[in-house]
Order: C-alpha cells, then sequence, then structure tokens
C-alpha cells in the first residue's frame, strides 16, 4: 500500500521536471518563408462631402453625437465609419482601367492618435484575376507603411493567407486619398480538386504549397491520370471532374501538391 502511494507523487514531480526542461529549451529559429504570390494594386477613395454625389466612391455612415454623415469630425475623427466600395487599378492613375472593386469599411477608432481599422474584400472583374481577396486589420494612417492581414479568398485566390502592405500614395484634403497595397500571399490554392463523401475515419492530409490543409470530409477523384512525384512526396496531378452533382461536366485542373495518408 506504501508502495503505490508512492507512485502518484512521483509522477507528478516527473512530469513537471519534463515540463520546465521543454520551457528552458531555445526556440528554434523560424524559417523564412517566401511568398507564393504577390501582387500590387491601388485603390482609390473618394469621400462624398455633400457635393459630389456623382463621383464619390465612399460615404461617412456613422458618427458620435458632436458629428454629421457629411464631413468627418475633429479630435481625429473618432466616431466616424465609412464604407467604400472603390476602383482598383494596376498603376497609380485614378482614370486608368479598374480590375476590380475594394469593397468595405474603415472605422476610426482613436481619439488620441489619428488610425483606423479596416476590414474590406478586392472583388476582382478583370481577365486576369477571378475571385476575392479579404482582408483585416489596424491602419495607423500616419505609417509610412503598415500591414494588415490577408484572412481568405475565393476564385483564384481560394483559401489564400498572407500580408497586404499598405502605404498612402497620394491624397488631397480629407476628400481623397490613394493607396498602394502590395499583397504577399504564403498560403495559395492554385488547384481545385472535386471531393465527395469519404469513408470513415479516412482523413487526408494536404499541403497547398506553403499552406497546410486538411480534408476530414472528402477524398479527391481522378488521381489516377498523369500522377508523377518525386523522392520528396511532391506530386503534380491532372484531375477530372466526377462529381455526381455535375456528372455531365468535365474540368480538368493541373495542381502541385504533396501529401500523405494521416493515421
Amino acid at each position: 500500500m506504501a508502495t503505490k502511494s508512492l507512485k502518484l507523487p512521483m509522477i507528478i514531480c516527473s512530469f513537471l521536471l519534463l515540463v520546465g526542461c521543454s520551457a528552458a529549451r531555445k526556440p528554434k529559429a523560424l524559417r523564412h518563408r517566401r511568398p507564393c504570390k504577390r501582387l500590387v494594386f491601388y485603390f482609390h477613395d473618394i469621400l462624398y462631402n455633400g457635393h459630389n454625389a456623382k463621383n464619390s466612391t465612399s460615404a461617412i455612415v456613422g458618427a458620435p453625437a458632436w458629428g454629421n454623415t457629411i464631413h468627418l469630425t475633429p479630435q481625429n475623427h473618432f466616431g466616424n465609419i465609412v464604407v467604400f466600395d472603390d476602383p482598383i487599378t494596376l498603376d497609380n492613375n485614378l482614370h486608368s482601367p479598374r480590375v476590380g472593386r475594394a469593397q468595405g469599411f474603415y472605422l476610426y477608432d482613436k481619439k488620441e492618435v489619428f488610425t483606423s481599422w479596416i476590414g474590406m474584400s478586392f472583388v476582382f472583374n478583370s481577365t486576369r484575376h477571378k475571385g476575392t481577396i479579404n482582408f483585416a486589420g489596424a491602419d495607423p494612417i500616419l505609417s509610412k507603411t503598415r500591414d494588415i492581414s490577408v484572412i481568405g479568398g475565393t476564385g483564384d485566390f481560394r483559401m489564400s493567407r498572407g500580408i497586404a502592405t499598405l502605404a498612402t500614395d497620394a491624397y488631397e484634403g480629407e476628400v481623397y486619398f490613394r493607396l498602394r497595397c502590395d499583397i504577399k500571399l504564403y498560403e495559395c490554392c492554385e488547384f481545385a480538386i472535386p471531393l465527395i463523401s469519404a469513408p470513415k475515419g479516412v482523413k487526408r492530409k494536404w499541403s497547398c504549397r506553403d499552406g497546410p490543409m486538411d480534408l476530414q470530409v472528402g477524398y479527391p477523384l481522378g488521381l489516377h491520370l498523369g500522377h508523377s512525384s518525386d523522392s520528396k512526396g511532391s506530386s503534380t496531378i491532372a484531375c477530372t471532374s466526377m462529381s455526381s452533382a455535375k456528372e455531365s461536366e468535365e474540368e480538368s485542373w493541373i495542381g502541385r501538391i504533396f501529401y500523405n495518408w494521416a493515421q
């Protein structure tokens, strides 16, 4: 009985010792990751001021009690909320062909400092890019450059993750500003694979370029087409859609993926 009573304290002490040793280890150096895609766009914001309804692309939709929805408030515009639908161009010319729209809102969230929080989507409509990229983050406007997060996407940018570096490229009072948006994506899904229900307990782990994702509810079809692999497990696969939802359609994709079965 005495032996059993001593086992529990010994187990606890051993566990605490292991935890302490693990905490004392030096953290491993993070591997520098290169972006899998880089894009640069400009978007142009023209704020409605009561006289420019025809040309304006944004409007104040919220203001504190001492403000209004025509003019930005004093005290660093604290409390103002602005909704925008701004044109996106490939260069800094407002009149260049539009490749999409920047749609979302920004709100001024500090009295003492000129700063805002922004949430938006780039909605593309060009032949070069299709889909959306979604962003969110703090925007300290007075900084020369500032980073916000890329939190997702659709179409050509499905499940994208990364960083967008914003820089104020030009401004005219409180009515117009132009932002340069340098987007670096670190998770790029440049292929699409149709899924159907997986057998129970089956889980396949995928890595899309640098971005891992777990597909726990499906598995890809048509992997026998054009399959090749190297010593590192990298595979190039041509897939043909056999989705039951679209049996009459056949689409092909080429994707470079890393895969393995998860136990």
